[in-house]
């Protein structure tokens, strides 16, 4: 099955040269069909970029579009999955770069995306993937464990519909909950991750009214 374009903001780059990120998603490589390494351009680790992660959209477009607009400092956004085809409504909604990977329920329904990415963004290595991949007991070693073997020390997962931030053997792993179907309160959540000088400062979990 031929391989989604991991960068979905690609496509409409030429639309947004005034926003000087002419290239903000380089293909590096690709390890196969359910793997993907990217590195998006434009950023130093120098500069303080905000890093948007959201998940388990389930087709409820209107709250992505107002996360979009209440947040347009974001530098790139992550779409952990489950309708991941769902990026590309933020895709219109933002001018930065999103990224997406298939979450448990897009397999049904042939959405074309991959499994895992591993990206470089402000200085650090961030991996993302859905998390559905492992058992509730030893999820998050199992997540920490994946990214760290390309070096990532940032992972992002969805599935559990759930707000979570820890560290696991060295990674910080963030789980932005759902937009749409929380299961941690009566509003949908996202959140926010901030890095400078290619570290990360602060993570800021919101809700959605």
């Amino acid at each position: 099955r031929r391989q989604r374009q991991m960068c979905i903001r690609d496509r409409y780059t030429r639309k947004r040269k005034n926003h000087g990120r002419n290239e903000p998603c380089r293909k590096k490589r690709t390890q196969s069909p359910r793997e993907s390494i990217a590195e998006i351009g434009g950023f130093t680790a120098m500069k303080s970029l905000e890093i948007g992660i959201v998940s388990d959209s389930h087709g409820r477009l209107a709250a992505l579009e107002t996360m979009a607009a209440r947040n347009p400092a974001v530098d790139v956004w992550f779409h952990c999955g489950d309708y991941c085809e769902d990026a590309e409504a933020l895709a219109l909604c933002t001018a930065a770069p999103v990224y997406t990977v298939l979450g448990n329920n897009d397999y049904y329904r042939g959405a074309e995306a991959p499994e895992e990415l591993w990206a470089d963004v402000g200085g650090i290595c961030v991996y993302m993937t859905h998390g559905h991949q492992w058992p509730v007991p030893r999820r998050l070693d199992k997540l920490a464990e994946r990214a760290l073997t390309r070096g990532a020390v940032l992972a992002l997962f969805g599935h559990t519909h759930r707000r979570f931030e820890g560290r696991t053997g060295g990674c910080t792993v963030i789980n932005p909950g759902s937009i749409s179907l929380p299961r941690d309160g009566k509003r949908g959540t996202y959140g926010i991750c901030t890095l400078r000088n290619g570290t990360i400062e602060a993570v800021r979990f919101y809700e959605t009214e």
